[in-house]
Formats: structure tokens, sequence, C-alpha cells
């Protein structure tokens, strides 16, 4: 079965894009990005969660401070690997993210999901 997962934004293909569903099946492959723009009706058992869902981290990292939305992308182009469709690929969601001021509200890492 897979699961879907939605978050305010999807860090994928090197941009923050809004409204996509992620699915991920039981051996935790990307199988499916769905925009809901293209989607007649809302996806069946879709988690939502406030924050970014990226790939998952390159490295152990610490985070800086940033400010500003180009920072941010830049951010997590050199420390996320990228989201791919049927490829073996943990996903994360960065939940401490001020989507105001465009930085993170605590030193927490993100969360496997």
């Amino acid at each position: 079965m897979t699961k879907r997962y939605l978050s305010t934004l999807l860090f994928y293909q090197e941009e923050l894009v809004r409204n996509c569903v992620i699915g991920i099946d039981a051996s935790h492959t990307v199988v499916e990005i769905i925009p809901l723009e293209k989607c007649p009706t809302e996806t069946a058992h879709t988690l939502f969660y406030d924050g970014v869902i990226s790939g998952e981290l390159k490295n152990n990292i610490i985070l800086p401070e940033l400010s500003g939305k180009d920072n941010l992308l830049a951010f997590l182009k050199e420390n996320t690997l990228p989201i791919e469709l049927n490829k073996k690929n943990h996903i994360v969601l960065w939940k401490n993210i001020d989507f105001q001021e465009w930085q993170f509200k605590s030193k927490a890492l993100p969360i496997e999901i």
C-alpha cells in the first residue's frame, strides 16, 4: 500500500513546489508525485505536514543562520539528495521553517517520514 504525504512545499527537481502529493511504497521508494491541480479528486489517505518535504540528507549537516528564500533553496540544493521516482529514496520533513523570513526556527534537523 502506498503512503501519501502532502506538505506546504516539496523540494523537487531543485525547486520549491506547492500542492504536490508524494507517494511512498512499503520499501520506502518514491513511486508517485501527484500535482493537485491535475487531480480531479482529493487523493485518499494523504497525511498533511506543515513544512518542506525533501530528499534525504547528503551528510551530517549543521543548520546555518539563513534569511531569505534564495538562501534556503541554495541550502537544500547543497545538502539534500534529489527525489527520484521509482528509486529507493527516503524523504525528510523540514518542519521548523519560518515561511515569512525563510529561516530555521530552531536547530532541529528534519525528521524522516
